[in-house]
């Protein structure tokens, strides 16, 4: 794993000049950053905006004392690490300051080994509470990974290819539409793989503007370009003995696709404004929601890169081709939002869980888990149908559920059609009529219909005196369905 070259950086709060003087020199003198403040508001601003490794706090300050700061910090920074200074020995100021959470309490004068000591454990500290806080997250990453695996026939062969890219080592790419967990899949093989005790970096292709793609892989020199006031490695190098994950590496720019290719040849990467090569040992996950074979023959992915991160597919399924896993997923994503907004929504009605399973999910997994945590937000005991989204309902805000039977009740199925139609239909009619601001010729037109049928349905559905004719003139065609669609069209009607 590279390690920051940084010098750890020191916030010291003292309203005394000469404190502050020599506090510097001895941070300076330790290779720390040192950074000072001589008031409390200041300081407070510093600490905002430099985010220091650790705070020198002295307790009495003008206009705002050391202790009012520390309440501050920790309304935006719970974890920061706070030494307090103070002249007076006060045990009640003290255990106010431990109450706040402060790491330690140092008197003046100065003791300059004591606070070296203090200064050198209070960073062990915080590097062991970072080093915790990331094994959690790895952690809580490789379970959620292993929650993507369900139970359908094609997530069990999944996962059996996902072991068999683990533990071979190969470069992988995982093909599938947007929201299925392809950065979980690649998280799944990293945590399986020898390397999983070592980085997993990751890299959204789309979301990177291009001329800044090259600086983000790569890396830069300090004053490589203009804004770059130090070395910073880039993701490349960051992933050092891990793994390096590209997603959407379709959208990657074909300079940068060329420069790939290469690191993958040579294993070896040169930072921007850098002349000496840096060797570096990784291993490439790739995803992509594109047909890159198409790409290929369009101009737009290299082929010759195409095969090299192509030695092992994955592919993710839909989410509406996992039938039960819908289901399984729902389950799994309510605990997860009872816990994290302390709720106890205990279970997903039956009808509820018919609509899940009936729904097509074009966004898939990610637009489940949305509509699971909105649900449950709005439920009590139970998320019953009226607390999923509208699109998984279909139902509007304008438009009531379709009908309404008891639990112990039949009806015929042409019966409860024609309610159904006739209320899509003037659902849709009205919608046409306000958009077109009441125009008669133009709503016939959108809807694909011509105007005496029309009209025969506004009186129909009671909606003869909405809307307007006159002053409009019925161009050659107007009126009559157009050849291309004899429906809505969603887009220019549906609000």
């Amino acid at each position: 794993m590279i390690q920051s070259s940084r010098a750890k950086k020191i916030v010291a709060i003292d309203d005394e000049p000469e404190i502050g003087w020599l506090i510097t020199r001895i941070l300076e003198e330790e290779g720390y950053q040192a950074l000072v403040a001589d008031n409390g508001r200041e300081g407070l601003e510093l600490i905002r905006r430099e985010s220091p490794d650790v705070v020198l706090l002295d307790l009495r300050l003008p206009e705002m004392d050391g202790l009012e700061v520390l309440r501050r910090v920790r309304e935006f920074d719970k974890d920061q690490m706070v030494i307090i200074l103070s002249a007076f020995e006060s045990f009640e100021v003290a255990v106010q300051a431990m109450k706040l959470g402060s790491y330690d309490f140092l008197t003046k004068p100065i003791n300059v080994e004591e606070m070296k000591i203090t200064l050198k454990n209070a960073l062990n500290t915080r590097q062991l509470e970072q080093e915790v806080r990331v094994l959690k997250q790895q952690v809580a990453q490789t379970r959620e990974a292993a929650q993507l695996v369900g139970d359908c026939q094609a997530m069990r062969d999944l996962a059996r290819q996902i072991e068999l890219a683990a533990r071979h080592g190969v470069s992988t790419l995982i093909l599938g539409e947007s929201g299925t967990g392809k950065e979980l899949i690649a998280r799944a093989v990293h945590y399986q793989s020898g390397r999983a005790q070592q980085p997993f970096v990751s890299i959204d292709c789309s979301t990177i503007p291009e001329n800044l793609v090259e600086s983000e892989l790569f890396g830069y020199e300090r004053g490589a370009f203009t804004g770059a006031g130090e070395r910073k490695p880039g993701r490349l190098e960051m992933a050092g003995g891990g793994t390096l994950f590209l997603d959407e590496i379709g959208n990657m720019p074909p300079a940068m696709q060329m420069k790939l290719l290469r690191v993958i040849q040579e294993r070896t990467i040169v930072r921007l404004g850098g002349k000496v090569p840096i060797h570096i040992d990784l291993r490439l996950i790739a995803a992509t929601n594109q047909d890159l074979r198409q790409a290929i023959a369009l101009g737009k992915f290299r082929e010759d890169l195409y095969y090299r991160i192509n030695e092992f597919p994955l592919q993710v399924p839909p989410l509406r081709d996992r039938g039960d896993d819908i289901l399984t997923l729902a389950k799994y994503f309510l605990d997860k939002f009872n816990t994290e907004f302390n709720k106890e929504v205990r279970e997903i009605s039956p009808e509820a869980q018919a609509r899940l399973l009936a729904y097509a999910w074009p966004g898939n997994v990610r637009e489940l888990q949305g509509a699971i945590k909105r649900a449950l937000i709005l439920a009590g005991d139970a998320i019953g149908i009226e607390h999923l989204p509208p699109e998984i309902t279909g139902v509007t805000r304008e438009m009531p559920l379709l009908f309404h039977t008891r639990p112990d009740e039949v009806r015929p199925i042409k019966e409860v059609s024609r309610e159904v139609v006739a209320q899509v239909e003037r659902e849709m009619i009205q919608r046409a009529l306000d958009r077109s601001g009441g125009n008669k010729i133009k709503t016939a037109r959108w809807l694909g219909i011509d105007y005496k049928t029309l009209f025969n349905k506004l009186r129909q559905y009671g909606l003869e005196g909405f809307g307007k004719t006159e002053g409009t003139t019925l161009p050659a065609g107007e009126g009559r369905p157009r050849p291309e669609s004899g429906q809505l069209a969603v887009g220019e009607i549906c609000l």
